[in-house]
């Protein structure tokens, strides 16, 4: 079973959101973009052409396109944000949301200087705690770690990577840069926080409701 994804960039004040369709697990999509990132940056290391591919990027509402898009950044391998910004447009799949069934998001923040990271929390008990991984919000944990904390030397291994995604790496996102992130606004943070408990159980405070 496919375990889909996005990823993108987040490039002044713009967010730009790419459908991924197999192993979008952190040691899948998440490697390799940062792989892909690290290449670039030895090549480029102030990213000069990508925020400049990233301006120019337009977005559409193109079946077509969308289908042609999936195929060439999904079809044998994981998306490639390289192919992205050489096709000039794409299809935006974004903000996700409690109701999706993409279990893991990835930007490239050019804003911060970092890779934003969401994990579906599907699986939690506590929204709140985020079991640590991260700021809860509309269905995910959001966290992230600095591009400064990349390897890019040539012996850097896979592991070396995806160590990055671990929860001891991460920083858990604060409120206002998720939304700007997402698109969303403090009134949608409060409804989605309540939300949540409704459908869990719990009160105001995490405790179950009686």
């Amino acid at each position: 079973m496919a375990t889909r994804g996005v990823g993108g960039f987040r490039w002044k004040g713009r967010t730009v959101t790419v459908y991924n369709h197999w192993d979008s697990y952190p040691d899948g999509l998440g490697v390799a973009l940062v792989q892909q990132l690290a290449s670039a940056m030895k090549d480029d290391p102030q990213l000069t052409r990508w925020k400049g591919q990233i301006e120019n990027l337009q977005e559409v509402d193109d079946e077509e396109l969308y289908k042609s898009q999936t195929e060439k950044v999904t079809g044998g391998g994981p998306l490639s944000l390289e192919k992205v910004l050489s096709m000039g447009k794409y299809c935006d799949e974004g903000p996700v949301s409690a109701y999706d069934d993409k279990e893991y998001g990835y930007w490239i923040d050019l804003d911060r200087g970092r890779i934003a990271f969401a994990e579906h929390a599907k699986w939690t008990k506590k929204p709140e705690e985020c079991d640590n991984k991260g700021t809860y919000y509309d269905g995910y944990c959001y966290s992230h770690f600095s591009l400064h904390t990349i390897p890019l030397g040539d012996d850097t291994t896979k592991e070396d990577v995806q160590r990055l995604f671990e929860p001891s790496n991460l920083t858990p996102m604060s409120r206002e840069d998720i939304l700007e992130l997402t698109g969303g606004d403090e009134e949608s943070f409060e409804r989605v926080w309540v939300s949540i408990r409704e459908r869990l159980g719990l009160g105001l405070g995490g405790e179950a409701a009686a």
